[in-house]
């Protein structure tokens, strides 16, 4: 019987002297509140040069220097965490910073991102549906029924496409996906992926015909998608039979 694998592709002060100290120390404390801090000035040249070490470095030392004052630039170096693939740095900062504030949808966002990456499938899923359900975006359904497929919560992963294919997505739309040699890619409609996701949990499931005719529907949509009309020729193919010994 054959067998279809498929693999998806899918950041001072002193002085002296009673009043004259007094107004000497406020002229210098007024003037260290206007002063920029030497952090901030180098995180933002790094960030020019595209330093993401120095950036980090940077955005640390700005945090530990004054963290009431720059704690909004928190959020920042949990982004530069993840563009650099320091995923469990982000995870560990996000979940500090969502303490103060634990529905804040970006920082689940990169949350979600981060465990995927670091293989921590089923709390991503569970987060990535958290985030579906709140906003609706199909963006996170995607990542989430992607997340479902891999678990093989086959169910729960044609309920989420059931649900991406009846939402107004812009046809325009468009998810990169790997060609039959996993060498290069082509971009591909939103919606014709998801088909092809639910037929392949069809599949896995072991019902061929709802497996064919997601399958079809994606073809459909996308005449050129590699991957759909590859699985489908071998769905549609009939099954050769065992090899003496096999």
């Amino acid at each position: 019987m054959k067998k279809t694998s498929i693999t998806i592709a899918f950041l001072a002060a002193f002085a002296t002297g009673g009043y004259a100290q007094k107004k000497s120390k406020s002229i210098i404390q007024e003037t260290q509140v206007s002063m920029p801090s030497i952090h901030l000035a180098v995180y933002k040249k790094a960030n020019v040069y595209g330093d993401a070490s120095t950036a980090i470095m940077s955005l640390n030392y700005l945090l530990a220097e004054d963290p009431s004052k720059y704690g909004n630039y928190a959020d920042t170096l949990a982004v530069v965490y993840q563009n650099t693939g320091n995923y469990m740095q982000c995870t560990n900062l996000v979940n500090e910073l969502l303490k103060k504030d634990p529905e804040k949808e970006s920082l689940l966002a990169m949350k979600a991102y981060s465990l995927k990456q670091l293989g921590a499938s089923i709390e991503s899923a569970d987060l990535y549906n958290r985030l579906y359900t709140k906003t609706n975006q199909y963006g996170y359904g995607l990542e989430l029924v992607q997340l479902q497929l891999g678990l093989q919560r086959l169910a729960e992963c044609v309920v989420t496409a059931n649900r991406l294919v009846a939402q107004e997505i812009s046809s325009e739309a468009k998810i990169s996906v790997p060609k039959l040699d996993n060498k290069s890619a082509q971009p591909i409609g939103v919606k014709a992926f998801v088909y092809y996701v639910e037929g392949l949990a069809h599949n896995l499931a072991k019902d061929t015909e709802k497996a064919k005719a997601a399958i079809q529907k994606a073809v459909e949509l996308e005449a050129d998608f590699a991957l759909a009309k590859s699985a489908l020729a071998t769905l549609n193919s009939p099954e050769q039979p065992a090899k003496p010994g096999n």
